[in-house]
């Protein structure tokens, strides 16, 4: 059985497993994404669990991090980490309503959000006001 039918048994799957495969998948789209961001800007993460894409970005590229979520540190890689999510730097909030100014981020990130969000529309408007 590939990644892909393992990780759909993932309810059935030991936490450690979930944090294996979820890293797996989140590690192979940052491997693709990372060299369209530029390194040293500040990032902003919609939608960003516990923080995995802002780690990555601050690590790997020296950016200037903050994540915003309904449910900071709930899903995704780390949740099951807790020395791994960023907490200080995640606020809650939404992606229809983000609690920031116009034109504050270089970079606005957010991945496997749309679809759980009330209004695709007002979320994107929301993640290009606040890109510079």
């Amino acid at each position: 059985m590939g990644i892909i039918g393992r990780i759909i048994y993932a309810p059935f799957s030991s936490k450690e497993k979930i944090e294996k495969y979820q890293q797996i998948i989140r590690d192979e789209e940052w491997k693709w994404l990372r060299k369209e961001i530029p390194a040293n800007t500040d990032f902003l993460d919609v939608g960003c669990g516990a923080g995995y894409a802002m780690q990555r970005a601050s690590e790997d590229l020296g950016c200037n991090c903050v994540g915003v979520d309904p449910d900071p540190g709930a899903h995704g890689v780390g949740r099951y980490v807790k020395d791994m999510v960023a907490d200080e730097k995640i606020l809650q909030g939404y992606a229809e309503n983000i609690p920031f100014e116009d034109g504050k981020f270089d970079v606005v990130f957010s991945s496997h959000v749309l679809e759980h969000v009330n209004d695709e529309q007002k979320s994107l408007q929301e993640m290009k006001r606040v890109l510079n």
